[in-house]
C-alpha cells in the first residue's frame, strides 16, 4: 500500500487539531510509564506492535490496571503527570482538548473537585483549550463515588459527563438521573456506545440519556434507521480508528465504517481514545486513514473540520481556526494515490 512522504506526514502534523475522545490517564507519556514499569515497557510497549490485538475489553481493561492506573492513585499524581500529558498532546497542533477524567481511581481520596480540575487545567499549554468531563462506569453510584458524581454533574468546572466502561451493562437509573442534571446545568454530556454493544446500545443512550456526543457509535452502521436518524439530529460519533482496529471492532481500517457514516451525513471527528494503549495520538490515527482507508487530504480536513464546529469554544475563536484549517489544508502535498 502506498506510504506517505515525511514531507506528507508533516502537513497532516502541521493541520490544526481538536481532540474530542480522549482518556486522560491512557494519554500517559511513555517515558512515565516506563520509570514505573521499567524492562516490560522497553523498548516500546509489547502492545505497541504493528500486529497487536487485544483479545476483547477484559484484556484491554487488564492492560489498563496493570500499566496505566498504578500511575494514578492520588490527586497529586494527576498533577504531577498533567504537565507531560497535555503537552505531549499539544505536540500533534490539537489547538482544543476534550478529555474524561476518570475518578473511580480517586474514590478512596476526600478532595476538592472543583479545586482539583481547575489545577489539572492549568497545567495545559496556554495554546491549548481544554475541557475536562467526568467518566463513570454504568454501576459506579455507590459510596463515595456517587457523592463525586452528584457533584460532577453540577460542578461549573466540569464540561460534562462521559460513561464509559462495559458497554453491555445494563443502564442504572442512576445514570439517567445524573444526566438528566447535568444537562439542566447547561453541560454536553456524552457516552461510549456501538463498539462492543452494537447499535442497539447507541439508540439506548440517545433515547435514556439524551446525548448528543456518542463516544465511537462504530457499530451504528448496522442500523440504517439508526444512521438516518443520527444524521437527521446532527448527533457527533467521536471516532478512534487505531482504537477500533486494535480492540477488533473492525478487521482492518479499510474496513473502518467511518466514510460510510460521513457518506450517509453523520457528523464524525477523529480522536486517538487511548494513546499508551495503542501506540497512537491523532496524528497517526489520521496517516493511517490516508494510507490504509485511501481518505484523501480534503476527507481528513472535513473530518477535523467538524470537530472545529463542534468545539466549546466561542464563534470568533472557532472561526479563526477554521480558517487556519482551511488555509493549511489546501497548501498541504497531495496524498498517495489509491
Amino acid at each position: 500500500m502506498p506510504k506517505l512522504t515525511p514531507e506528507q506526514r508533516q502537513g497532516l502534523l502541521d493541520l490544526p487539531k481538536t481532540e474530542q475522545h480522549l482518556h486522560f490517564e491512557a494519554a500517559l507519556p511513555l517515558a512515565a510509564a516506563q520509570e514505573r514499569h521499567g524492562e516490560a515497557l522497553r523498548p516500546v510497549p509489547p502492545f505497541w506492535a504493528p500486529d497487536f490485538r487485544y483479545e476483547d475489553f477484559a484484556h484491554f481493561s487488564q492492560v489498563s490496571r496493570d500499566f496505566v492506573f498504578p500511575s494514578f492513585q492520588s490527586p497529586d499524581d494527576y498533577l504531577a503527570l498533567a504537565g507531560p500529558i497535555f503537552r505531549g498532546i499539544r505536540a500533534h497542533n490539537v489547538r482544543y482538548l476534550e478529555t474524561s477524567v476518570n475518578l473511580f481511581l480517586l474514590e478512596r481520596h476526600d478532595f476538592d473537585l472543583d479545586a482539583f480540575l481547575r489545577d489539572l487545567r492549568r497545567e495545559a499549554p496556554a495554546d491549548m483549550e481544554v475541557r475536562i468531563y467526568c467518566g463513570f462506569r454504568r454501576n459506579a453510584y455507590v459510596g463515595r463515588l456517587a457523592r463525586i458524581i452528584d457533584a460532577a454533574a453540577e460542578s461549573d468546572e466540569v464540561a460534562g459527563l462521559d460513561l464509559h466502561g462495559i458497554e453491555t451493562l445494563a443502564l442504572e437509573p442512576w445514570t439517567r438521573e445524573a444526566w438528566a442534571r447535568s444537562r439542566a446545568c447547561g453541560k454536553r454530556n456524552k457516552a461510549h456506545a456501538g463498539e462492543f454493544g452494537g447499535a442497539q446500545s447507541v439508540l439506548q443512550v440517545l433515547e435514556e440519556l439524551k446525548v448528543d456526543r456518542v463516544q465511537h457509535g462504530t457499530r451504528s452502521v448496522e442500523d440504517p434507521a439508526l444512521v438516518s436518524r443520527l444524521a437527521r439530529e446532527r448527533t457527533v460519533l467521536d471516532m478512534c480508528p487505531i482504537s477500533n482496529l486494535r480492540l477488533r471492532v473492525c478487521p482492518t481500517l479499510a474496513s473502518h465504517p467511518l466514510r460510510e457514516l460521513v457518506q450517509a451525513g453523520v457528523r464524525c471527528t477523529v480522536n486517538s481514545d487511548d494513546p499508551i494503549l495503542f501506540g497512537n495520538y491523532i496524528t497517526d490515527d489520521l496517516i493511517a486513514l490516508v494510507e490504509e482507508a485511501h481518505f484523501t487530504l480534503p476527507e481528513v480536513v472535513a473530518l477535523l473540520r467538524v470537530g472545529w464546529e463542534e468545539a466549546l469554544l466561542p464563534a470568533d475563536v472557532r472561526s479563526r481556526f477554521l480558517g487556519e484549517l482551511e488555509a493549511q489544508g489546501s497548501v498541504q502535498p497531495p496524498a498517495p494515490p489509491r
